[in-house]
């Protein structure tokens, strides 16, 4: 399994695949699940990171002032991934760097 281009990390130093993830014990921790002392693997990527995605929404019930004011709220108090502040972790924090708006037309028209 080759791991996602829309994050952007430095491919020479965590390799290409999950099971080099796997492999490095940087990334592994001791976690309890249902009172039970198991071993998960994670990513780590070191900062600055990214990743690109995709929002679907109807313009004519939510309008983009208040996507941009989800996802601030999502950003500093939710997060992203098993270590968010929502999970009481301190990571997987982030913010809206760059908002790119397509049109639902554009995208049909650009799906094969």
């Amino acid at each position: 399994m080759v791991l996602s281009t829309a994050f952007a990390y430095d491919t020479e130093k965590y390799g290409t695949g999950v099971e080099e993830l796997g492999r490095t014990t940087q990334y592994t921790v001791p976690v309890v699940v249902q009172r039970s002392r198991i071993l998960r693997t994670r990513a780590k990527f070191d900062m600055p990171w990214s990743c690109t995605f995709e929002v679907d929404v109807d313009d004519e019930v939510i309008d983009q002032s208040q996507l941009l004011e989800w996802l601030d709220i999502a950003g500093r108090q939710i997060g992203l991934g098993d270590w968010r502040p929502e999970k009481s972790g301190m990571f997987g924090r982030f913010t809206e760097s760059d908002i790119e708006r397509v049109d639902s037309a554009e995208v049909r028209h650009g799906m094969a």
